[in-house]
């Protein structure tokens, strides 16, 4: 029988590991910890026709932070990586020590914190994987990165149950201060880990890469493909964002209550996804290769569309949104990121550059006029929340047929 990997490193693999193990866990940690508190904020304050608003605002910043986390990125880099961590952890942490102080005044202050936690999270894990594979080997990276990945997995584990368990009897202040305290060993792990590795990626934000892209995605039908999995997935997964929330907000109406909800509940989808990961996804890539790991998301939220459609409840709701945070990030991504490896480098790089950074939030800005619009025009004319099923079941229209031809393509690619 083969050992387990951990018996298979060398001491400084261990160290090395353990590091960003740690690391990982406590910037995802700290995110899961603040999402269910900035959600429920966003809605007891403005309601739930804050929602597509408030991501409206993050599609419209978050890139701008991307740019700007990279121009500072590159002035930097002839000095040690811990010098960006420091930078960073400092400004967030004191952004946290500052919403704990302010954040509860008024509307405003809620879409601003959760702008906040959206750049947050964007930038601290851009941060991370640059960090990793600046300071870790090609070669090392593949014996050590699923360990890794698992140190993000547990810290989404355990945020999340933290501000489930304890939301109702912890004022949201102390749960902000607790999150800025995790922040706080992020600079000696970064140092810790030494100078980069000779032979590691520099990886980061590739903005110029990304429009290469276009041209690339454009003229491949294959690239197309993926694209069209990826715009049709998030505008889906926006809108049962949408259902879900609202159904909660009419459920719980205390913020304590909401948030505590939130962070339970997502404790449970992380570790939904963390088996279906380790089990469905590894069984299908072995066995069928990503095209019917592509298929499994749309059929889930094909049946729970028509459930919320005939029974619009919160029990529908649930289900929707269970199946797209267990299948989404375990199934459907990593089959997703599969359709890439038969491709020629530019693809992989440029590309997916382009599809994810780009297309990905013109998607989600999309998604969240049109609920905007919705909720502005048919909403007060009494149109029920069920209308919106038949966006899901209109993109299923379309990313069913592209997700079995960009599978079938994958398997062409990788025969040939």
């Amino acid at each position: 029988m083969r050992p387990p990997v951990l018996f298979e490193l060398s001491a400084a693999e261990k160290k090395k590991t353990a590091l960003l193990f740690v690391y990982f866990f406590l910037v995802v940690a700290v995110f899961w910890i603040q999402k269910p508190l900035r959600t429920s904020r966003l809605l007891i304050s403005g309601g739930i026709v804050a929602l597509p608003w408030a991501k409206l605002l993050v599609a419209a910043v978050v890139m701008p932070a991307l740019v700007i986390y990279d121009a500072v990125t590159r002035s930097l880099r002839k000095r040690p990586r811990a010098v960006l961590v420091s930078v960073c952890a400092g400004a967030f942490a004191l952004g946290l020590a500052g919403f704990a102080r302010y954040g509860r005044t008024s509307t405003a202050a809620a879409f601003a914190y959760y702008l906040f936690v959206d750049i947050f999270v964007t930038v601290m894990v851009a941060l991370f994987w640059s960090l990793a594979h600046e300071s870790t080997p090609p070669a090392q990276a593949r014996r050590i990165y699923a360990l890794v990945g698992a140190g993000g997995i547990l810290g989404g584990v355990a945020g999340s149950a933290f501000t489930g368990w304890y939301a109702q009897t912890t004022p949201p202040e102390t749960m902000l201060w607790t999150a800025a305290a995790l922040l706080a060993p992020l600079p000696v792990l970064a140092w810790a880990l030494g100078p980069p590795a000779r032979d590691a990626d520099d990886a980061g934000p590739d903005f110029q890469g990304a429009w290469h892209g276009a041209r690339l995605t454009w003229a491949s039908p294959y690239l197309l493909g993926i694209a069209a999995v990826v715009v049709l997935y998030e505008v889906s997964s926006n809108v049962v964002d949408y259902l879900f929330h609202a159904l909660s907000l009419q459920a719980f109406a205390e913020q304590a209550v909401l948030a505590s909800f939130l962070g339970r509940l997502n404790a449970v989808i992380i570790a939904a996804s963390f088996l279906f990961q380790l089990i469905l996804t590894s069984f299908l890539l072995r066995r069928r290769g990503p095209r019917d790991g592509l298929l499994i998301l749309p059929a889930a939220f094909a049946a729970g569309s028509l459930l919320f459609l005939t029974a619009p409840t919160l029990a529908a709701a649930v289900l929707l949104f269970v199946s797209d945070g267990s299948l989404g990030y375990s199934v459907n991504q990593t089959s997703k990121e599969t359709l890439y490896t038969p491709a020629a480098l530019p693809a992989k790089y440029q590309a997916k550059a382009f599809i994810d950074m780009v297309l990905f939030r013109l998607a989600k800005a999309f998604s969240s006029l049109l609920i905007a619009a919705f909720n502005v025009w048919l909403l007060p004319r009494g149109w029920p929340l069920r209308t919106l099923s038949f966006v899901i079941l209109f993109c299923l229209l379309f990313w069913v047929p592209a997700a079995a031809t960009a599978g079938r393509s994958f398997d062409r690619l990788e025969e040939g």
